[in-house]
Protein backbone atom coordinates (compact mmCIF):
# COMPACT_ATOMS: atom_id res chain seq x y z
CA UNK A 1 0.00 0.00 0.00
CA UNK A 2 1.34 3.42 -0.98
CA UNK A 3 1.63 5.98 1.80
CA UNK A 4 0.54 9.16 0.01
CA UNK A 5 1.46 11.30 3.03
CA UNK A 6 5.16 11.05 2.14
CA UNK A 7 6.70 12.84 -0.87
CA UNK A 8 7.84 9.52 -2.32
CA UNK A 9 4.46 7.92 -1.76
CA UNK A 10 2.62 10.86 -3.30
CA UNK A 11 4.87 10.66 -6.34
CA UNK A 12 4.21 6.93 -6.76
CA UNK A 13 0.46 7.46 -6.32
CA UNK A 14 0.47 10.15 -9.03
CA UNK A 15 2.46 7.82 -11.28
CA UNK A 16 -0.13 5.08 -10.78
CA UNK A 17 -2.94 7.48 -11.68
CA UNK A 18 -1.10 8.53 -14.84
CA UNK A 19 -0.56 4.89 -15.84
CA UNK A 20 -4.25 4.18 -15.41
CA UNK A 21 -5.21 7.28 -17.40
CA UNK A 22 -2.93 6.40 -20.30
CA UNK A 23 -4.10 2.78 -20.30
CA UNK A 24 -7.73 3.92 -20.38
CA UNK A 25 -7.51 6.93 -22.72
CA UNK A 26 -4.63 6.02 -25.01
CA UNK A 27 -1.93 7.92 -26.85
CA UNK A 28 -3.56 11.37 -26.66
CA UNK A 29 -3.47 11.26 -22.84
CA UNK A 30 0.19 10.20 -22.95
CA UNK A 31 1.04 13.15 -25.20
CA UNK A 32 -0.61 15.62 -22.82
CA UNK A 33 1.11 14.15 -19.76
CA UNK A 34 4.56 13.82 -21.34
CA UNK A 35 4.57 17.22 -23.06
CA UNK A 36 6.04 19.23 -20.12
CA UNK A 37 8.93 16.75 -20.01
CA UNK A 38 9.92 17.15 -23.68
CA UNK A 39 8.90 20.82 -24.06
CA UNK A 40 9.14 22.45 -20.60
CA UNK A 41 9.08 26.00 -21.98
CA UNK A 42 6.37 25.64 -24.65
CA UNK A 43 2.71 25.18 -23.87
CA UNK A 44 0.87 22.43 -25.72
CA UNK A 45 -2.03 23.89 -27.70
CA UNK A 46 -4.39 21.09 -28.60
CA UNK A 47 -6.14 21.04 -31.97
CA UNK A 48 -8.32 18.43 -33.68
CA UNK A 49 -5.49 17.30 -35.99
CA UNK A 50 -3.54 16.06 -32.94
CA UNK A 51 -6.49 13.82 -32.08
CA UNK A 52 -6.28 12.47 -35.63
CA UNK A 53 -2.54 11.90 -35.29
CA UNK A 54 -3.05 9.99 -32.04
CA UNK A 55 -5.98 7.93 -33.31
CA UNK A 56 -4.12 6.80 -36.43
CA UNK A 57 -0.95 6.12 -34.42
CA UNK A 58 -2.98 3.77 -32.22
CA UNK A 59 -4.18 1.99 -35.37
CA UNK A 60 -0.53 1.48 -36.36
CA UNK A 61 0.32 0.02 -32.93
CA UNK A 62 -2.82 -1.32 -31.18
CA UNK A 63 -2.13 -1.40 -27.42
CA UNK A 64 -3.73 -4.78 -26.82
CA UNK A 65 -2.96 -8.44 -27.34
CA UNK A 66 -4.89 -10.98 -29.36
CA UNK A 67 -6.38 -13.94 -27.44
CA UNK A 68 -3.65 -16.51 -26.71
CA UNK A 69 -3.28 -19.58 -28.88
CA UNK A 70 -3.39 -23.01 -27.19
CA UNK A 71 -0.28 -23.45 -25.11
CA UNK A 72 0.53 -19.71 -24.97
CA UNK A 73 0.57 -17.76 -21.72
CA UNK A 74 -0.65 -14.64 -23.48
CA UNK A 75 -1.48 -13.69 -27.03
CA UNK A 76 0.77 -11.88 -29.49
CA UNK A 77 0.42 -8.17 -29.93
CA UNK A 78 -2.56 -7.27 -32.09
CA UNK A 79 -1.79 -6.89 -35.78
CA UNK A 80 -1.61 -3.29 -36.97
CA UNK A 81 -4.83 -1.93 -38.44
CA UNK A 82 -2.68 0.43 -40.53
CA UNK A 83 0.60 -0.80 -42.03
CA UNK A 84 1.31 2.07 -44.43
CA UNK A 85 0.43 5.62 -43.38
CA UNK A 86 1.21 8.91 -45.13
CA UNK A 87 0.67 12.11 -43.14
CA UNK A 88 0.87 15.36 -45.14
CA UNK A 89 0.51 18.43 -42.96
CA UNK A 90 1.76 22.07 -42.96
CA UNK A 91 4.86 23.14 -41.01
CA UNK A 92 4.58 24.06 -37.34
CA UNK A 93 1.87 21.53 -36.51
CA UNK A 94 3.81 19.40 -33.94
CA UNK A 95 4.18 16.49 -36.36
CA UNK A 96 7.80 15.61 -35.50
CA UNK A 97 7.22 15.71 -31.76
CA UNK A 98 4.18 13.48 -32.02
CA UNK A 99 5.48 10.92 -34.51
CA UNK A 100 9.25 10.78 -33.95
CA UNK A 101 9.46 11.40 -30.20
CA UNK A 102 6.23 10.69 -28.32
CA UNK A 103 4.75 7.84 -30.33
CA UNK A 104 7.70 5.41 -29.89
CA UNK A 105 7.92 6.36 -26.20
CA UNK A 106 4.22 5.59 -25.77
CA UNK A 107 4.53 2.24 -27.56
CA UNK A 108 7.28 1.28 -25.10
CA UNK A 109 4.88 1.82 -22.18
CA UNK A 110 3.07 -1.39 -23.14
CA UNK A 111 5.39 -3.01 -25.69
CA UNK A 112 8.96 -2.32 -24.51
CA UNK A 113 10.43 -4.88 -26.93
CA UNK A 114 9.32 -2.85 -29.97
CA UNK A 115 12.06 -1.82 -32.42
CA UNK A 116 12.02 1.46 -34.32
CA UNK A 117 14.04 2.86 -37.21
CA UNK A 118 13.61 6.62 -37.50
CA UNK A 119 14.73 8.68 -40.50
CA UNK A 120 14.99 12.41 -41.28
CA UNK A 121 16.59 14.43 -44.07
CA UNK A 122 19.76 15.39 -42.18
CA UNK A 123 21.77 13.84 -39.32
CA UNK A 124 21.30 17.04 -37.28
CA UNK A 125 17.50 16.83 -37.38
CA UNK A 126 17.46 13.07 -36.84
CA UNK A 127 19.83 13.30 -33.88
CA UNK A 128 17.92 16.18 -32.29
CA UNK A 129 14.68 14.18 -32.28
CA UNK A 130 16.49 11.13 -30.92
CA UNK A 131 17.92 13.24 -28.06
CA UNK A 132 14.44 14.41 -27.09
CA UNK A 133 13.10 10.89 -26.94
CA UNK A 134 16.13 9.63 -25.01
CA UNK A 135 15.72 12.40 -22.46
CA UNK A 136 12.04 11.49 -22.08
CA UNK A 137 12.42 7.74 -21.60
CA UNK A 138 15.33 8.16 -19.18
CA UNK A 139 13.55 10.83 -17.13
CA UNK A 140 12.37 10.22 -13.57
CA UNK A 141 8.82 10.96 -14.70
CA UNK A 142 8.87 8.12 -17.28
CA UNK A 143 10.80 5.72 -15.02
CA UNK A 144 8.27 6.14 -12.20
CA UNK A 145 5.40 5.19 -14.48
CA UNK A 146 6.84 2.60 -16.82
CA UNK A 147 9.93 0.53 -17.41
CA UNK A 148 13.11 2.50 -16.73
CA UNK A 149 15.53 2.86 -19.62
CA UNK A 150 19.11 1.69 -19.10
CA UNK A 151 21.61 4.51 -19.17
CA UNK A 152 23.96 2.77 -21.57
CA UNK A 153 23.61 3.48 -25.29
CA UNK A 154 25.60 3.34 -28.51
CA UNK A 155 25.58 7.08 -29.00
CA UNK A 156 22.37 8.98 -29.43
CA UNK A 157 21.62 7.21 -32.72
CA UNK A 158 20.85 3.93 -30.95
CA UNK A 159 19.48 3.15 -27.49
CA UNK A 160 17.71 0.16 -25.96
CA UNK A 161 15.08 -0.90 -23.45
CA UNK A 162 15.58 -3.54 -20.80
CA UNK A 163 13.26 -5.76 -22.88
CA UNK A 164 15.62 -5.55 -25.90
CA UNK A 165 13.57 -3.02 -27.78
CA UNK A 166 15.50 -0.24 -29.46
CA UNK A 167 15.37 2.94 -31.47
CA UNK A 168 17.89 3.36 -34.31
CA UNK A 169 18.26 6.77 -35.91
CA UNK A 170 19.64 7.61 -39.34
CA UNK A 171 19.26 10.15 -42.13
CA UNK A 172 18.54 9.88 -45.85
CA UNK A 173 21.50 8.11 -47.42
CA UNK A 174 22.80 6.98 -44.03
CA UNK A 175 23.85 3.50 -42.93
CA UNK A 176 21.04 1.10 -42.08
CA UNK A 177 22.59 -2.28 -42.89
CA UNK A 178 21.76 -5.07 -40.47
CA UNK A 179 18.89 -3.32 -38.72
CA UNK A 180 15.48 -4.99 -38.83
CA UNK A 181 12.59 -3.34 -37.04
CA UNK A 182 8.87 -3.42 -36.31
CA UNK A 183 8.32 0.25 -37.21
CA UNK A 184 9.87 2.63 -39.73
CA UNK A 185 9.21 6.34 -39.10
CA UNK A 186 10.22 8.67 -41.94
CA UNK A 187 9.95 12.29 -40.81
CA UNK A 188 10.62 14.95 -43.47
CA UNK A 189 12.85 12.88 -45.80
CA UNK A 190 13.33 15.92 -48.06
CA UNK A 191 14.36 19.31 -46.72
CA UNK A 192 11.41 21.70 -47.21
CA UNK A 193 13.72 24.46 -48.45
CA UNK A 194 14.72 22.19 -51.35
CA UNK A 195 11.41 23.17 -52.94
CA UNK A 196 12.76 26.70 -53.25
CA UNK A 197 16.00 25.57 -54.89
CA UNK A 198 16.51 25.22 -58.60
CA UNK A 199 14.59 22.52 -60.38
CA UNK A 200 17.75 20.45 -60.81
CA UNK A 201 18.63 20.67 -57.11
CA UNK A 202 15.08 19.81 -56.07
CA UNK A 203 14.98 16.89 -58.47
CA UNK A 204 18.28 15.51 -57.21
CA UNK A 205 17.25 15.78 -53.53
CA UNK A 206 13.85 14.19 -54.12
CA UNK A 207 15.29 11.42 -56.28
CA UNK A 208 17.91 10.60 -53.65
CA UNK A 209 15.24 10.30 -50.95
CA UNK A 210 12.88 8.23 -53.10
CA UNK A 211 15.62 5.82 -54.20
CA UNK A 212 17.06 5.42 -50.70
CA UNK A 213 13.64 4.75 -49.18
CA UNK A 214 12.86 2.32 -51.97
CA UNK A 215 16.10 0.37 -51.57
CA UNK A 216 17.85 0.68 -48.20
CA UNK A 217 14.75 1.27 -46.07
CA UNK A 218 12.37 -1.06 -47.91
CA UNK A 219 14.01 -4.27 -46.65
CA UNK A 220 14.20 -3.37 -42.97
CA UNK A 221 11.16 -5.38 -41.80
CA UNK A 222 11.63 -7.91 -38.99
CA UNK A 223 8.15 -9.34 -39.62
CA UNK A 224 7.03 -8.32 -43.10
CA UNK A 225 3.39 -9.22 -42.46
CA UNK A 226 3.17 -6.74 -39.56
CA UNK A 227 5.80 -4.15 -40.45
CA UNK A 228 4.54 -0.56 -40.14
CA UNK A 229 5.72 2.32 -42.35
CA UNK A 230 4.82 5.88 -41.38
CA UNK A 231 5.83 8.80 -43.61
CA UNK A 232 5.24 12.30 -42.25
CA UNK A 233 6.07 15.35 -44.37
CA UNK A 234 4.83 18.49 -46.05
CA UNK A 235 4.60 18.03 -49.80
CA UNK A 236 7.52 19.20 -51.96
CA UNK A 237 6.87 18.11 -55.53
CA UNK A 238 4.50 15.84 -57.43
CA UNK A 239 7.16 13.13 -57.37
CA UNK A 240 8.33 13.24 -53.76
CA UNK A 241 8.38 10.26 -51.33
CA UNK A 242 4.71 10.81 -50.44
CA UNK A 243 3.70 10.23 -54.03
CA UNK A 244 5.74 7.03 -54.19
CA UNK A 245 4.30 5.65 -50.96
CA UNK A 246 0.74 6.56 -51.95
CA UNK A 247 1.04 4.06 -54.82
CA UNK A 248 1.04 1.18 -52.33
CA UNK A 249 -2.21 -0.79 -52.08
CA UNK A 250 -4.07 -0.16 -48.84
CA UNK A 251 -2.09 2.93 -47.81
CA UNK A 252 -3.92 5.32 -45.48
CA UNK A 253 -3.53 9.02 -46.26
CA UNK A 254 -4.00 11.87 -43.79
CA UNK A 255 -3.97 14.84 -46.16
CA UNK A 256 -4.37 17.93 -43.99
CA UNK A 257 -4.14 21.30 -45.81
CA UNK A 258 -3.80 24.59 -43.98
CA UNK A 259 -7.06 25.83 -45.49
CA UNK A 260 -9.92 23.40 -45.99
CA UNK A 261 -10.89 22.31 -49.50
CA UNK A 262 -14.10 20.22 -49.54
CA UNK A 263 -13.20 18.43 -52.78
CA UNK A 264 -9.90 17.19 -51.31
CA UNK A 265 -11.04 16.42 -47.75
CA UNK A 266 -9.55 13.20 -46.44
CA UNK A 267 -11.61 10.39 -44.97
CA UNK A 268 -10.10 7.16 -43.65
CA UNK A 269 -11.74 4.18 -41.94
CA UNK A 270 -10.61 5.71 -38.65
CA UNK A 271 -11.29 9.44 -38.99
CA UNK A 272 -11.90 12.39 -41.26
CA UNK A 273 -11.32 16.12 -41.56
CA UNK A 274 -14.02 17.68 -39.37
CA UNK A 275 -14.02 21.04 -41.16
CA UNK A 276 -16.99 21.96 -43.32
CA UNK A 277 -16.41 25.48 -44.65
CA UNK A 278 -14.33 26.10 -47.78
CA UNK A 279 -11.17 28.00 -46.78
CA UNK A 280 -11.56 27.19 -43.08
CA UNK A 281 -8.15 27.23 -41.37
CA UNK A 282 -6.66 24.22 -39.61
CA UNK A 283 -7.62 25.57 -36.18
CA UNK A 284 -7.62 28.44 -33.71
CA UNK A 285 -4.35 27.70 -31.91
CA UNK A 286 -1.31 29.93 -32.46
CA UNK A 287 0.17 27.93 -35.34
CA UNK A 288 -3.09 26.91 -37.03
CA UNK A 289 -4.89 30.21 -37.60
CA UNK A 290 -5.52 31.86 -40.95
CA UNK A 291 -3.28 34.77 -39.87
CA UNK A 292 -0.36 32.43 -39.18
CA UNK A 293 -0.73 30.69 -42.51
CA UNK A 294 -1.11 34.01 -44.35
CA UNK A 295 2.26 35.07 -42.92
CA UNK A 296 3.86 31.77 -43.98
CA UNK A 297 2.35 32.02 -47.45
CA UNK A 298 3.68 35.58 -47.85
CA UNK A 299 7.22 34.36 -47.14
CA UNK A 300 6.71 31.64 -49.75
CA UNK A 301 5.64 34.08 -52.44
CA UNK A 302 1.90 34.20 -51.78
CA UNK A 303 -0.88 31.63 -51.66
CA UNK A 304 -0.71 31.02 -55.41
CA UNK A 305 3.04 30.25 -55.37
CA UNK A 306 4.07 26.64 -56.00
CA UNK A 307 5.80 26.49 -52.60
CA UNK A 308 2.71 27.55 -50.65
CA UNK A 309 0.50 25.27 -52.73
CA UNK A 310 2.73 22.30 -51.89
CA UNK A 311 3.80 22.95 -48.29
CA UNK A 312 0.65 24.60 -46.94
CA UNK A 313 -2.11 23.11 -49.08
CA UNK A 314 -0.39 19.75 -49.69
CA UNK A 315 -1.02 20.22 -53.40
CA UNK A 316 2.30 19.69 -55.20
CA UNK A 317 0.50 20.04 -58.51
CA UNK A 318 -0.78 23.61 -58.13
CA UNK A 319 -4.44 24.20 -58.71
CA UNK A 320 -4.90 24.95 -62.38
CA UNK A 321 -1.27 24.19 -63.21
CA UNK A 322 1.93 26.22 -63.15
CA UNK A 323 2.98 27.25 -66.66
CA UNK A 324 0.53 25.07 -68.57
CA UNK A 325 -2.99 25.65 -67.24
CA UNK A 326 -5.52 22.83 -67.00
CA UNK A 327 -8.24 25.07 -68.39
CA UNK A 328 -6.33 25.29 -71.68
CA UNK A 329 -6.12 21.53 -72.25
CA UNK A 330 -8.39 20.81 -75.19
CA UNK A 331 -9.58 17.26 -75.91
CA UNK A 332 -10.52 15.34 -79.04
CA UNK A 333 -11.75 11.90 -80.07
CA UNK A 334 -9.48 9.86 -82.32
CA UNK A 335 -12.37 8.93 -84.61
CA UNK A 336 -13.18 12.59 -85.20
CA UNK A 337 -9.58 13.50 -86.04
CA UNK A 338 -7.61 10.44 -87.17
CA UNK A 339 -3.87 10.87 -87.38
CA UNK A 340 -3.77 10.03 -91.07
CA UNK A 341 -5.63 13.24 -91.89
CA UNK A 342 -2.99 15.47 -90.34
CA UNK A 343 0.58 16.42 -91.04
CA UNK A 344 2.32 14.79 -88.07
CA UNK A 345 5.72 14.48 -86.47
CA UNK A 346 7.38 12.35 -83.83
CA UNK A 347 9.46 14.51 -81.48
CA UNK A 348 12.20 12.96 -79.33
CA UNK A 349 14.01 14.28 -76.27
CA UNK A 350 16.88 11.81 -76.23
CA UNK A 351 18.30 11.41 -72.77
CA UNK A 352 19.86 8.15 -71.70
CA UNK A 353 22.71 9.21 -69.44
CA UNK A 354 22.53 7.28 -66.19
CA UNK A 355 24.01 10.27 -64.37
CA UNK A 356 21.13 12.57 -65.26
CA UNK A 357 18.83 12.62 -62.26
CA UNK A 358 15.96 14.67 -63.65
CA UNK A 359 15.29 13.43 -67.17
CA UNK A 360 14.26 10.32 -69.09
CA UNK A 361 13.52 9.51 -72.72
CA UNK A 362 10.63 11.67 -73.90
CA UNK A 363 8.68 11.02 -77.11
CA UNK A 364 5.48 12.60 -78.41
CA UNK A 365 3.55 12.45 -81.66
CA UNK A 366 1.78 15.66 -82.64
CA UNK A 367 -0.39 16.25 -85.67
CA UNK A 368 -1.13 19.61 -87.30
CA UNK A 369 -4.34 20.47 -89.04
CA UNK A 370 -4.15 24.23 -88.65
CA UNK A 371 -5.26 26.01 -86.65
CA UNK A 372 -5.35 22.97 -84.35
CA UNK A 373 -2.35 21.04 -83.04
CA UNK A 374 -3.23 17.61 -81.66
CA UNK A 375 -1.22 15.32 -79.37
CA UNK A 376 -1.73 11.64 -80.22
CA UNK A 377 0.92 9.74 -78.28
CA UNK A 378 3.28 10.32 -75.34
CA UNK A 379 6.12 8.23 -73.90
CA UNK A 380 8.41 8.86 -70.95
CA UNK A 381 10.67 6.28 -69.39
CA UNK A 382 14.24 5.63 -68.33
CA UNK A 383 16.33 3.58 -70.72
CA UNK A 384 19.46 3.43 -72.80
CA UNK A 385 20.22 3.98 -76.45
CA UNK A 386 18.63 0.70 -77.54
CA UNK A 387 15.40 1.40 -75.67
CA UNK A 388 15.17 4.83 -77.26
CA UNK A 389 15.34 3.27 -80.72
CA UNK A 390 12.74 0.68 -79.71
CA UNK A 391 10.28 3.34 -78.55
CA UNK A 392 10.68 5.37 -81.74
CA UNK A 393 10.12 2.30 -83.92
CA UNK A 394 7.17 1.23 -81.75
CA UNK A 395 5.47 4.58 -82.34
CA UNK A 396 6.29 4.49 -86.05
CA UNK A 397 4.54 1.12 -86.32
CA UNK A 398 1.57 2.18 -84.18
CA UNK A 399 0.89 5.54 -85.76
CA UNK A 400 1.45 4.85 -89.43
CA UNK A 401 2.85 7.43 -91.84
CA UNK A 402 5.07 9.96 -90.14
CA UNK A 403 6.09 13.16 -91.88
CA UNK A 404 9.15 13.87 -89.76
CA UNK A 405 11.13 12.58 -86.80
CA UNK A 406 12.47 15.54 -84.81
CA UNK A 407 15.59 15.10 -82.66
CA UNK A 408 17.84 17.62 -80.94
CA UNK A 409 21.26 17.58 -82.60
CA UNK A 410 23.31 17.67 -79.44
CA UNK A 411 24.71 15.26 -76.85
CA UNK A 412 22.90 11.90 -77.10
CA UNK A 413 20.71 13.14 -79.92
CA UNK A 414 23.56 13.33 -82.42
CA UNK A 415 24.29 9.60 -82.19
CA UNK A 416 20.60 8.84 -82.44
CA UNK A 417 20.26 10.96 -85.59
CA UNK A 418 23.17 9.15 -87.23
CA UNK A 419 21.68 5.71 -86.59
CA UNK A 420 18.11 6.63 -87.52
CA UNK A 421 19.14 8.26 -90.81
CA UNK A 422 20.47 4.88 -91.94
CA UNK A 423 16.93 3.51 -91.65
CA UNK A 424 14.59 6.47 -92.20
CA UNK A 425 14.76 9.36 -94.65
CA UNK A 426 12.65 11.79 -92.63
CA UNK A 427 14.89 12.47 -89.63
CA UNK A 428 15.17 16.19 -88.91
CA UNK A 429 18.03 17.46 -86.74
CA UNK A 430 17.19 20.53 -84.67
CA UNK A 431 19.47 22.89 -82.79
CA UNK A 432 17.76 24.23 -79.62
CA UNK A 433 18.59 27.87 -78.99
CA UNK A 434 16.92 28.36 -75.60
CA UNK A 435 16.51 26.53 -72.30
CA UNK A 436 13.81 23.91 -71.76
CA UNK A 437 11.79 26.42 -69.77
CA UNK A 438 12.07 29.08 -72.49
CA UNK A 439 10.99 26.63 -75.18
CA UNK A 440 8.07 25.48 -73.07
CA UNK A 441 7.01 29.07 -72.45
CA UNK A 442 7.01 29.72 -76.18
CA UNK A 443 5.00 26.55 -76.84
CA UNK A 444 2.52 27.48 -74.11
CA UNK A 445 1.35 30.38 -76.29
CA UNK A 446 -0.53 27.82 -78.39
CA UNK A 447 -2.20 26.41 -75.28
CA UNK A 448 -3.23 29.90 -74.22
CA UNK A 449 -4.73 30.39 -77.67
CA UNK A 450 -6.69 27.12 -77.18
CA UNK A 451 -5.01 25.68 -80.27
CA UNK A 452 -3.71 22.45 -78.68
CA UNK A 453 -5.84 19.38 -78.05
CA UNK A 454 -5.04 16.06 -76.36
CA UNK A 455 -6.35 12.74 -77.63
CA UNK A 456 -8.78 11.07 -75.25
CA UNK A 457 -7.42 7.74 -76.48
CA UNK A 458 -3.78 8.74 -75.94
CA UNK A 459 -1.27 6.10 -77.02
CA UNK A 460 2.06 5.41 -75.39
CA UNK A 461 3.23 4.46 -71.95
CA UNK A 462 1.93 7.53 -70.11
CA UNK A 463 -1.74 7.90 -70.94
CA UNK A 464 -3.72 11.13 -70.97
CA UNK A 465 -4.05 11.69 -67.21
CA UNK A 466 -0.35 11.29 -66.45
CA UNK A 467 0.69 13.36 -69.44
CA UNK A 468 -1.49 16.27 -68.32
CA UNK A 469 -0.13 15.90 -64.81
CA UNK A 470 3.41 16.30 -66.13
CA UNK A 471 2.32 19.44 -67.96
CA UNK A 472 0.64 20.86 -64.86
CA UNK A 473 3.72 20.61 -62.65
CA UNK A 474 6.28 21.76 -65.24
CA UNK A 475 8.92 23.05 -64.59
CA UNK A 476 8.85 21.64 -61.04
CA UNK A 477 8.43 18.00 -61.95
CA UNK A 478 11.31 15.57 -61.99
CA UNK A 479 10.63 14.52 -65.59
CA UNK A 480 10.77 17.34 -68.11
CA UNK A 481 11.61 15.17 -71.09
CA UNK A 482 8.12 14.71 -72.46
CA UNK A 483 7.35 18.42 -72.08
CA UNK A 484 10.51 19.34 -73.95
CA UNK A 485 9.63 16.90 -76.73
CA UNK A 486 6.16 18.44 -76.90
CA UNK A 487 7.51 21.99 -77.07
CA UNK A 488 9.93 20.95 -79.81
CA UNK A 489 7.06 19.54 -81.86
CA UNK A 490 4.72 22.50 -81.39
CA UNK A 491 7.38 25.08 -82.24
CA UNK A 492 8.52 23.12 -85.28
CA UNK A 493 5.02 22.62 -86.66
CA UNK A 494 4.09 26.26 -86.23
CA UNK A 495 7.27 27.45 -87.94
CA UNK A 496 6.56 25.58 -91.19
CA UNK A 497 4.22 26.07 -94.13
CA UNK A 498 2.23 22.95 -93.31
CA UNK A 499 -0.17 23.43 -96.22
CA UNK A 500 2.75 23.23 -98.63
CA UNK A 501 3.90 20.05 -96.96
CA UNK A 502 0.43 18.55 -97.16
CA UNK A 503 0.10 19.36 -100.87
CA UNK A 504 3.44 17.71 -101.50
CA UNK A 505 2.56 14.61 -99.51
CA UNK A 506 -0.84 14.31 -101.22
CA UNK A 507 0.87 14.65 -104.59
CA UNK A 508 3.33 11.90 -103.71
CA UNK A 509 0.45 9.67 -102.57
CA UNK A 510 -1.22 10.10 -105.98
CA UNK A 511 2.11 9.45 -107.73
CA UNK A 512 1.92 12.90 -109.37
CA UNK A 513 5.65 13.48 -109.67
CA UNK A 514 5.00 16.51 -111.92
CA UNK A 515 3.12 18.23 -109.11
CA UNK A 516 6.16 17.62 -106.93
CA UNK A 517 8.33 19.40 -109.43
CA UNK A 518 10.56 16.34 -109.72
CA UNK A 519 11.23 16.11 -106.00
CA UNK A 520 12.00 12.74 -104.47
CA UNK A 521 10.45 11.60 -101.18
CA UNK A 522 13.59 12.58 -99.26
CA UNK A 523 13.16 16.15 -100.47
CA UNK A 524 9.70 16.50 -98.88
CA UNK A 525 11.36 17.25 -95.56
CA UNK A 526 13.05 20.41 -96.76
CA UNK A 527 9.84 22.06 -98.02
CA UNK A 528 8.66 25.06 -96.04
Amino acid sequence: MIDITTPHGARLALAALDREAVAAEGFARFVKLAWPIVEPTRRLEWNWHLDQFCLHAECCSPPWRDPPEPGEDRGAWAKPLIKDLVVNVPPGTTKSMIWSVLWPAWVWTFRPEARFITVAFTPVLATGLAEKMYDLVTSTWYSDRWRAMPRGRQGVTEFHTAARGWRYTTSIGGAITGQHADFLIIDDPVKPSDADASAAETGAAVKKAVEWLGSSAASRAFDKANFVNVLVMQRITEFDPSEEMLKRPGVIHLNIPALYEPARAYSTPYGKDPRTRDGEPLGTTTNTTKENFDALAARMGGWTSPTAEAQLQQRPSPKGGLMFKDENFGKFEILAHPLIKSFNVISVDANFKKSDESSDIGIVRVGSNMPKLRVYATYSERGGFTRTLELIEEELRSGGRTNAILIEDKANGSALIEILRKKFSNVVALIPLESKEARAQAANVYYEAHSVEHCLQMRGGMGLAQFERFLSVFPRGLKKDVVDALAQALLYLTSKDIEAWKRAVNAWDSHDRHALGGLGFDDLYSIG
